[in-house]
């Protein structure tokens, strides 16, 4: 019947799809240079945002250590390992289906979110105080 052919042929992915996608790209789900390119591509618009500040006053080293220290540890380190925490859940949940599946997905991008929360309050105790 066709619901044992879509049930067959989801489970032959299931299957086959990762181990497919791991050797081709990585045990991450993808190499740290696409993440740096992904990464930086987000975070760049803000960083260059930051020395606008400097034409109103603020001092120059000031932005450069933000610029350097808060988005550059951003954009190569933080979301990389964000992305690479995400793609590992990624494969804890290949067995799972319909609401199990959304709930997991939703758990771990709720998990990457309190990383990324708390590297961004950790920087702003160190950076303001």
């Amino acid at each position: 019947s066709e619901e044992e052919s879509l049930n067959a042929f989801n489970r032959r992915v299931r299957d086959v799809l990762p181990q497919a996608l791991r050797a081709s790209v990585g045990p991450a789900g993808f190499s740290f240079a696409h993440a740096l390119v992904l990464s930086a591509s987000s975070i760049m618009p803000y960083a260059l945002d930051g020395f606008v500040e400097v034409w109103y006053g603020e001092p120059l080293r000031d932005a450069v250590i933000r610029v350097a220290l808060y988005y550059g540890l951003g954009a190569t380190c933080i979301l990389p390992l964000v992305a690479a925490l995400w793609m590992r859940l990624a494969k804890c949940c290949t067995h799972l289906v319909g609401l199990k599946e959304q709930a997991f997905i939703f758990a771990s991008f709720l998990v990457g979110c309190a990383f990324m929360a708390t590297a961004t309050f950790g920087w702003m105790c160190v950076y303001w105080y």
